[in-house]
């Protein structure tokens, strides 16, 4: 998994982007027993770059306990016709 996000970053980037700012992938993944919050960035963005972008994001921490409670929200059942 650890070069997809990357990957589709650089994807991302190349045939959707309309600005010149860099793009930030954020994957959010439900393992068994825990959440999973990675940042992807382009690999085109520098050191410095990368860590100034670094300094504004969410931290990880806010973002995975964000999305455990979401998961804890209940689901809407399914309707049938």
């Amino acid at each position: 998994m650890k070069g997809r996000p990357k990957k589709a970053v650089g994807c991302c980037q190349r045939t959707l982007r309309t600005s010149r700012e860099p793009t930030i992938g954020i994957i959010l993944c439900r393992e068994a027993n825990r959440i999973v919050v990675e940042y992807a960035m382009s690999r085109a963005m520098s050191p410095v770059m990368v860590a100034q972008y670094k300094k504004m994001l969410i931290p990880k921490e806010v973002l995975q306990r964000t999305f455990e409670e979401y998961l804890a929200l209940p689901q809407p059942s399914a309707k049938r016709s």
